[in-house]
């Protein structure tokens, strides 16, 4: 852990690989995968995730990362197929919906996005990120007056620029 939290990710990822000889714990398939997503390598994270979820079906965290994991390597239809399972587990959870519009979002499903970020808002109505994500979406559609009931919802619930917040946006 020491190694990962220092960027040094090929030591943590040996080390972790020493762990798993010890003793087989779906979390060191876990940080072994964050560890190659840390350094680029998706193929090996994505098989590492998949030994995580094999070994452990029902710790749902693994199934939103390996989701995380098929987006950044460009897999963007597997990406939502893999948040639309997490959300069938975890369906009361707003930040499945959230991701899943994020992924809609960047592959230019406008209306798949508009739904989830909805979703999203009902079940965590001061969630900031969802309404800006909507936001863009009904600006990209000219929807320019609910566009802008969003973009002033955010400036609402997030009144502090900083780099963290939806404010700065």
């Amino acid at each position: 852990s020491i190694y990962e939290e220092n960027n040094r990710h090929k030591k943590a990822i040996k080390q972790y690989e020493e762990c798993l000889n010890k003793d087989k714990l779906p979390i060191l398939h876990y940080r072994i995968a964050r560890c190659y997503e840390s350094l680029g390598d998706y193929s090996s994270a994505t098989k590492h995730i998949d030994f995580a979820i094999e070994m452990d079906s029902t710790d749902y965290d693994y199934v939103i990362e390996k989701a995380d994991l098929l987006y950044e390597s460009g897999k963007y239809p597997e990406a939502i197929a893999e948040m639309t399972k997490y959300i069938t587990y975890n369906p009361e959870f707003y930040g499945g919906y959230y991701r899943r519009g994020f992924y809609k979002d960047n592959t230019h499903d406008v209306d798949g996005a508009i739904e989830d970020y909805s979703m999203a808002i009902a079940l965590e109505p001061q969630y900031a990120y969802a309404f800006l994500g909507r936001a863009d979406m009904y600006r990209l559609k000219g929807e320019k007056d609910l566009a802008k009931q969003d973009y002033m919802k955010v400036i609402e619930l997030d009144t502090v620029p900083s780099n963290v917040s939806c404010a700065q946006y």
